[in-house]
């Protein structure tokens, strides 16, 4: 097959699309399947849809296997490859129809009553089976955010990428780190359009030798979503929102060899302990070597012990998929220890003080690149980044719980010295581009 998907984007993706057909001349699905637990392939190409929408219909919650077997069939109408080599009787046509809904019945269930980690380990592990391309790194640190967060209630009202600005201060402080993403959904400026504003080019000629290259100059890749795999397609075609933004962020071309460090902010229907427990469920697995994971919530108030974890409590209080002044809900997890879930705030654990009112920013363009620009070099956003890089760094260092103040130290010693700006104008020039001053 000449391409990898059959989906067809509009010009604003065409160089990721090329970059996506060049990656997928060298795409390893024999490697990615041989990952996979072989009961979960075991019948795959005639899973019964209504098998699985009768079981969520009754209350009941997917096995692993059942959700990975569902998320197959997304991936078999947006990868080509995926559907000749699994589902080799299935027309493209049929494959979006079934795709799309087990997409929608599990948005449905993610909305109403939630998703299990089981659930969320079987999707994310059906996502990794479509990643085109993985760097031979040994370890990385990735942050990672869900978007679709409500914010202040409106639109016209965000914050700075905060796990975009992380991820080049952690580059900047020696960490290898990737960050996956791209273009805004609720915000003006997504994660690829933090990039692509400041200068730099999220698609480009070179493949895997160009981005080995980045990597050994810089220390840091940013990989846009649609040039890495073809998941992503499937909601560009059915324009709403799907568990995509679930398996986005999840799915980043990291290998399952490769040790992993990261923070991930989720959205206000998944709780941060769920999302923990579903990757140490990966971790046991195989499909994920799991050094350390953060998982993030701001909510708008301080829970008492008994709504710490009440799932009908965070839905109602979790407004960003970042630190929030107010307070933060995180869920430290790492491979064969209890996950730890605990609520931070303000002066208290990240020794600086956070006002609302410091970090909202008008959801422009200009507007949001200004402040992304002041918030990596100094300032109360720049503060505000510093406590978001701070859980990047207990992704290292899981044992620096109680010493988050240390961190933030050092993330805004990095960003006040230049370091990290320093870093991002290297990378723009890396991937041939001209770093634009905001």
């Amino acid at each position: 097959m000449s391409t990898i998907t059959s989906i067809r984007l509009g010009p604003k993706y065409a160089e990721k699309v090329g970059m996506l057909n060049s990656l997928a001349r060298q795409y390893p699905l024999a490697e990615r399947l041989a990952r996979v637990p072989p009961d979960f392939l075991t019948g795959l190409a005639d899973v019964s849809l209504g098998e699985l929408d009768a079981k969520v219909r009754l209350g009941r919650a997917l096995s692993v296997k059942e959700a990975f077997q569902g998320m197959m069939l997304v991936i078999a109408a947006t990868n080509n490859v995926v559907r000749k080599t699994l589902f080799s009787d299935m027309l493209f046509e049929v494959a979006v129809a079934k795709g799309a809904y087990f997409l929608t019945f599990m948005a449905a269930k993610e909305l109403y009553v939630g998703l299990t980690p089981e659930e969320i380990a079987g999707i994310a592990a059906a996502g990794q089976v479509d990643v085109l391309f993985t760097p031979t790194v040994a370890s990385v640190v990735e942050t990672a955010g869900m978007g679709a967060d409500r914010g202040w209630g409106t639109k016209d009202v965000k914050t700075i990428n905060a796990s975009t600005l992380s991820a080049l201060v952690m580059a900047a402080m020696g960490y290898t780190t990737f960050k996956h993403g791209s273009y805004g959904n609720t915000t003006r400026v997504g994660s690829t359009d933090v990039l692509e504003q400041f200068g730099a080019r999220s698609a480009f000629v070179g493949g895997p030798r160009k981005i080995a290259q980045i990597l050994r100059r810089t220390g840091f890749w940013f990989s846009d979503a649609h040039a890495v795999k073809t998941l992503h397609y499937m909601s560009h075609l059915l324009r709403v929102e799907t568990v995509n933004h679930i398996v986005g962020p999840m799915t980043a071309p990291i290998s399952p060899d490769t040790q992993l460090h990261k923070v991930i902010g989720v959205n206000h229907y998944v709780h941060p302990e769920d999302m923990a427990r579903a990757y140490v469920l990966l971790n046991s697995l195989g499909l994920v070597s799991l050094g350390s994971v953060v998982v993030v919530a701001g909510v708008d108030a301080i829970p008492m012990a008994r709504e710490l974890r009440d799932w009908d409590w965070f839905k109602n209080h979790a407004y960003l998929d970042e630190i929030s002044p107010s307070a933060t809900i995180i869920s430290v997890a790492t491979a064969g220890f209890p996950v730890e879930t605990r609520v931070l705030s303000g002066r208290r654990d990240f020794g600086v003080e956070l006002v609302d009112s410091q970090i909202k920013v008008p959801n422009t363009i200009p507007t949001l690149m200004r402040a992304n620009a002041q918030a990596l070099t100094g300032g109360p956003l720049a503060e505000y980044l510093a406590t978001n890089v701070a859980l990047a760094l207990l992704a290292v260092y899981p044992e620096n719980l109680d010493n988050l103040h240390e961190h933030v130290g050092d993330a805004l010693e990095t960003i006040e010295s230049g370091k990290a700006l320093e870093t991002l104008e290297k990378y723009v020039r890396e991937t041939g581009g001209s770093f634009v001053q905001w």
